[in-house]
């Protein structure tokens, strides 16, 4: 029966352990997806990388920024930017120089219509009697007069042009009198913002006078073409002759216009074109300035170069020169 007992026992504790579940005093194991290793030459590579990303960034900034100033062609008068345009050279440095700027594209262009054998250059017109006169930050003014030399003691300052055109071997040279401009408006009771808008408006005004007295003198006078009469001659010759043809014709009105033009034009071709090749050799006279075909069939006289500067100034290019942004 003891036996007994101990078997029955030892039966019920092998249930009771294969009942509970082996517990493991371990922690279980967490599985984490494991990363690639680690490319030691791409790690290398991430500073120069960066820098080159943001090294574009920079030189995009930079080169945006110009092209927003010279949107609308204006430039500062103050360490402008490189130009291409050799045509006109600026080297005015008198009073609100680094208040205007230069509308480069509309000078550019209105040069290129006129097509003067030469430069423009702007510059401060060059007085015997020096005024050095600046407008002060509160709006004030002060002056300055002295004396240079050979200058006489009581010479009449006002005698002195506010502006001038001077031919020089170069091409043309227009000088401003800014001294006695400020002189002008001060005189005006003009000061501070008043006085900076008039005197631009007024540099602007001479400026533009000053570029269409160049081109006049240049097409229109002998004192820079030899030939210029014979040029004229020619010129006035085809129309006047074809109109005393058509009047001994008795042509009617609009046969004559009609008539007239034509044979005009195709006189004024026939010289341009026979002196570009024959008589220019010879030097009976400089040839025009053709920069259209269709100028082949105009005088030999420039004078619509001339008319097409007085509209250019009149109309697109009236603000050469404008109040600093």
């Amino acid at each position: 029966m003891t036996m007994g007992l101990i078997q029955e026992g030892l039966r019920r504790s092998g249930e009771i352990r294969n009942a509970l579940a082996p517990v493991s005093l371990n922690p279980p194991e967490i599985k984490v997806n494991k990363l690639p290793a680690r490319d030691a030459r791409l790690e290398s590579r991430i500073p120069e990388l960066l820098s080159l990303v943001l090294g574009e960034k920079d030189k995009a900034e930079r080169t945006e920024e110009p092209k927003l100033k010279r949107a609308d062609g204006f430039e500062p008068f103050v360490n402008p930017e490189p130009s291409e345009n050799t045509l006109f050279v600026n080297g005015y440095n008198g009073n609100f120089t680094q208040k205007m700027d230069l509308n480069r594209k509309g000078v550019a262009r209105v040069l290129q219509i006129a097509h003067l054998d030469g430069q423009v250059f702007l510059t401060t017109l060059s007085l015997n009697r020096q005024k050095s006169i600046e407008a002060n930050p509160d709006g004030s003014v002060s002056a300055k007069r002295f004396l240079l030399y050979q200058e006489k003691a009581g010479e009449d300052e006002k005698d002195s042009p506010l502006s001038r055109v001077v031919a020089v071997p170069q091409g043309w040279r227009i000088e401003i009198n800014d001294q006695r401009l400020m002189d002008e408006l001060t005189e005006r009771k003009l000061s501070g913002e008043e006085l900076k808008k008039a005197f631009i408006n007024k540099f602007n005004g001479f400026f533009k006078a000053g570029i269409l007295k160049a081109v006049w003198r240049e097409k229109m006078s002998s004192e820079k073409d030899e030939y210029f009469r014979n040029k004229l001659f020619f010129s006035v010759l085809c129309p006047a002759s074809q109109i005393m043809l058509s009047v001994l014709l008795r042509e009617t009105p609009l046969q004559a216009v009609i008539i007239d033009s034509v044979i005009i034009f195709t006189l004024y071709g026939l010289i341009n074109l026979r002196r570009r090749s024959h008589f220019r050799a010879i030097k009976f006279s400089p040839a025009r300035n053709i920069d259209h075909p269709l100028e082949y069939f105009a005088p030999l006289v420039e004078i619509d170069k001339v008319a097409r500067t007085f509209a250019f100034l009149s109309l697109k290019g009236r603000k050469l020169v404008r109040e600093a942004k």
